[in-house]
């Protein structure tokens, strides 16, 4: 019955039954065909609100884990900015100073304008901090602590040396 080109029949064709004599059983897969458009529709509708939930999970668990916060401010208010610095084993240290004047928001980054100096920085979001909205009142007391922090001297070069005595070193005479 394998090799005769004949369609295999279905097992339940014929179903028996004790107490009767066999009888043959017809079936059709017509009403399952009927109702298989309105199974995948009401499957497709009920996996809506799963992949809904899941997409705003999602979304949460990325917002959280890449840490970043929405920026507080907006051109015209006074921000901190993150200098790192390298110290000593190569760690890492931020320190904040400021602080500027947001001239200008763009996508990911704002243009600051120092308080002091006038210069100008394209800085990442990330790298700003709220310090005050835009009615802070720039004194001299402000303005002179401004000046005062964040300055990283360098030595140009030496200008001499000679041995002393007294400390037993080569104290250093040099122009900033």
């Amino acid at each position: 019955m394998l090799f005769t080109g004949l369609p295999c029949p279905s097992p339940l064709r014929t179903l028996f039954v004790p107490s009767q004599q066999l009888r043959p059983v017809v079936l059709s897969s017509e009403p399952i065909e009927q109702s298989l458009p309105s199974l995948r529709s009401s499957k497709t509708v009920m996996h809506w609100g799963v992949l809904d939930k899941r997409e705003k999970m999602t979304l949460l668990a990325k917002k959280r884990s890449s840490g970043a916060q929405e920026p507080n401010f907006s051109v015209g208010d006074y921000v901190l900015r993150s200098r790192v610095d390298e110290k000593l084993r190569y760690k890492l240290v931020a320190t904040w100073i400021g602080p500027y004047v947001v001239t200008r928001a763009d996508t990911h980054s704002f243009r600051v304008k120092h308080v002091v100096t006038g210069d100008e920085l394209d800085v990442h979001a990330s790298r700003l901090k709220f310090y005050a909205d835009q009615y802070l009142e720039v004194n001299e007391e402000l303005l002179e602590h401004i000046s005062a922090q964040g300055i990283l001297l360098m030595v140009n070069k030496l200008a001499e040396h000679r041995w002393c005595d007294v400390i037993k070193s080569y104290p250093s005479v040099f122009s900033l």
